[in-house]
């Protein structure tokens, strides 16, 4: 019999290995057969160093041989998890969803690898557990990714555009009776902190250092030339992919941390507009920017002047929170045997319900 009301934990780590974030809400059906959310609790985690180091390397040089540090990471996120139920006196659970952590992704070879064991989350703290969103989609020739177009959908369709600036950036396109389009514009904070880390700073708060820099119009324009912007949907982006191709092309030009960051928000702005301009269709288009990257005051700018589009940033909690919150959407509607990821997103042959169940 399906449910009405679910109670559950979204949990989301992201590829900027930031941290892990979990959120605690209400999910509720409404009459028109969109679900909603009341966000109660909302905490993130930080990665142990050795823990990030671990990852790190398999991402820099992947194996198949990684099921010890997949049983690992269930046991971290098994930890945080009780944590947080312990935390915040969590006493009403139906389940677990989790989003993992991406350690490779490669669907033109139909593989996509995140790390977490959901049987060992279960096994240790009695929660069903929900994982493994991607791995259905990317089996029926679908790129896995973005996922969270079905949360902009039954959360956020009075806006045209959701733009999420985290690793990457990626944007859904919609109005409130369907997706039309969704995908990974471009890199976002994966790039930025790796060049913050040159300063010794986890990332750049604010955007405060970039907005120091002097542009490079000629490092813009090589930037802007990359192939991928010129691939059509739906097409996505993996973290090293970014680190492989664009950190060479910009460390070649040897400049200060605060020109590389200030050209990189300049680039991220141009493709940003890009594809919101491609696809606007009045004046008054409204976008919601979540993600880390909504924190960068001069990113944000940069995005502004480059669109007449209206751009909202909603509260804290749903900038931080909201792709942990739609990971807890995906496990509801896994649970109730409804499509969770979009052919029209994805490029799979169907619109499919991706995750596997434990306990």
């Amino acid at each position: 019999m399906k449910k009405q009301e679910y109670y559950a934990i979204g949990g989301m780590s992201g590829t900027s290995l930031d941290g892990v974030d979990l959120s605690y809400c209400r999910y509720f059906k409404q009459a028109e057969g969109k679900w909603q959310f009341e966000l109660i609790a909302a905490k993130t985690y930080s990665y142990p160093e050795n823990l990030i180091n671990n990852i790190k390397a398999l991402i820099s040089n992947y194996t198949d041989a990684h099921d010890n540090l997949d049983k690992t990471l269930g046991a971290f996120y098994a930890n945080l998890l009780q944590q947080f139920v312990e935390e915040y006196a969590i006493n009403q659970l139906d389940f677990f969803a989790n989003h993992g952590q991406t350690v490779y992704h490669n669907p033109a070879i139909q593989k996509t690898v995140q790390l977490g064991c959901g049987e060992t989350i279960a096994e240790q703290t009695g929660i069903r557990t929900i994982n493994n969103f991607r791995v259905n989609d990317v089996s029926l020739g679908g790129q896995g990714a973005p996922l969270v177009p079905i949360g902009d959908w039954h959360f956020f369709n009075s806006y045209r555009y959701c733009i999420n600036l985290g690793g990457i950036a990626n944007i859904t396109i919609q109005t409130p009776d369907k997706v039309f389009a969704a995908f990974d514009i471009c890199p976002c904070n994966v790039l930025l902190n790796h060049y913050a880390q040159q300063l010794n700073l986890a990332y750049d708060a604010n955007g405060d250092i970039a907005r120091k820099g002097q542009l490079q119009p000629t490092l813009l324009e090589k930037l802007n030339a990359l192939p991928y912007y010129a691939e059509q949907a739906p097409k996505s982006l993996h973290a090293q992919f970014c680190l492989d191709t664009f950190v060479p092309i910009i460390d070649a030009y040897h400049l200060s941390t605060e020109d590389m960051l200030h050209t990189l928000c300049y680039h991220y702005a141009d493709q940003i507009a890009k594809a919101i301009e491609s696809s606007a269709t009045h004046s008054d288009d409204e976008l919601l920017l979540s993600g880390g990257g909504a924190f960068n005051s001069f990113l944000c700018e940069q995005i502004q002047s480059k669109t007449t589009t209206t751009i909202h940033i909603p509260d804290k909690n749903i900038i931080e929170f909201k792709e942990a919150i739609v990971f807890g959407l995906l496990g509801v509607l896994k649970l109730e045997n409804e499509v969770n990821c979009l052919k029209v997103v994805t490029g799979a042959s169907e619109d499919n319900i991706g995750g596997e169940v434990f306990g």
